[in-house]
């Protein structure tokens, strides 16, 4: 009888531990490629930067960080963000990197890995010129239009993303172009693109726009913004508008393109949504997106349920990752 009774006070012990450890992973799914997501949990305790590698947490170094970005280069995880004092930051396998000067006003820390080189956007790195850096180095590129370079000159330019195919970089971000309209001359931020040194600029379809992704699949380029309350992405310079809502980020896999994205629905936060194609796909209400990434058949996208849960969907169902913090970008191991 005594077994009995010390079995039956064993499995209680085991369920109340698992049941109280609210980071166990939830997802019993099996993962095509693993998934890295980017995040902080314990908002007021201090809040901790963490990242998830299917489902599992691993907590940084450095408490003080605000992550922004992801990407996993074999076995290398890289993270960037900001820490106190608007420093912007890099990490390599849990070791801090910190970068001099400080961040672009309004952009994230992108980050693209390509071999042993590690190309970042968004650090000004003390030069107001900048944009990008490349194993730290400044990489200063030509955003002049025309035979005027006054705009290189007042910098009046930024780059907010940055991805590589190939031997080629492509750097994201905005350019102060000039603007004629009833006769009125304006100077309005435009998207553009680089590709290495060569300026690409969206046209006037683009102007105001917020940038949010780039993708490359071979020949194509393909990047994502928000403009006059709408959601966009521009195929090789040519605007396709997906309808009200926030536009977040783009992936690109094979003849598909994904953006991950927002919309007013009437609920109170909005409901997280992607489209595939230009197809809407809904996700949740009360949501919101901050990427999405597909291996194979599945469909994988990073966000927030209200204001506290860190959550990602597969293929449409959710799956907590913490109830107390937040998720800021997603990547594929590889």
């Amino acid at each position: 009888m005594k077994f009995f009774y010390s079995i039956i006070l064993y499995l209680l012990f085991i369920f109340i531990f698992t049941s109280c450890n609210k980071e166990t992973p939830r997802n019993r799914t099996v993962y095509s490629q693993d998934v890295y997501i980017l995040g902080e949990r314990d908002l007021y305790f201090p809040p901790q930067a963490v990242y998830w590698k299917n489902g599992s947490p691993t907590v940084l170094a450095d408490t003080k960080l605000f992550p922004e970005s992801i990407v996993v280069s074999g076995a290398d995880i890289y993270i960037g963000g900001w820490d106190i004092g608007n420093i912007p930051v890099y990490y390599k396998n849990n070791i801090r990197n910190a970068l001099r000067g400080g961040m672009t006003p309004g952009d994230i820390l992108g980050l693209a890995i390509s071999g042993n080189d590690i190309y970042i956007t968004g650090a000004t790195d003390g030069n107001d010129k900048v944009t990008y850096l490349k194993n730290r180095i400044p990489v200063e590129i030509d955003w002049s239009i025309g035979n005027s370079d006054s705009f290189h000159a007042s910098g009046m330019a930024s780059a907010s993303a940055v991805t590589v195919s190939g031997s080629d970089v492509y750097t994201l971000g905005e350019v102060m172009d000039t603007i004629t309209n009833l006769n009125n001359t304006y100077m309005v931020p435009e998207l553009a693109y680089w590709k290495n040194n060569e300026l690409n600029l969206l046209g006037s379809s683009s102007a105001h726009a917020l940038p949010t992704g780039i993708a490359v699949s071979g020949p194509n380029v393909y990047i994502s913004a928000t403009k006059d309350g709408n959601a966009m992405y521009w195929a090789n310079g040519v605007p396709i508008n997906l309808g009200e809502g926030f536009a977040t980020s783009i992936f690109v896999s094979g003849n598909d393109v994904y953006v991950s994205g927002i919309i007013n629905d009437g609920s109170v936060y909005g409901s997280a949504v992607y489209w595939k194609n230009g197809k809407l796909v809904f996700l949740a209400s009360n949501a919101s997106t901050t990427g999405i990434v597909v291996s194979g058949n599945d469909v994988y996208v990073a966000g927030n349920l209200w204001f506290h849960y860190g959550v990602y969907w597969k293929n449409g169902v959710v799956d907590t990752l913490t109830n107390n913090g937040s998720v800021s970008a997603i990547a594929l191991g590889r």
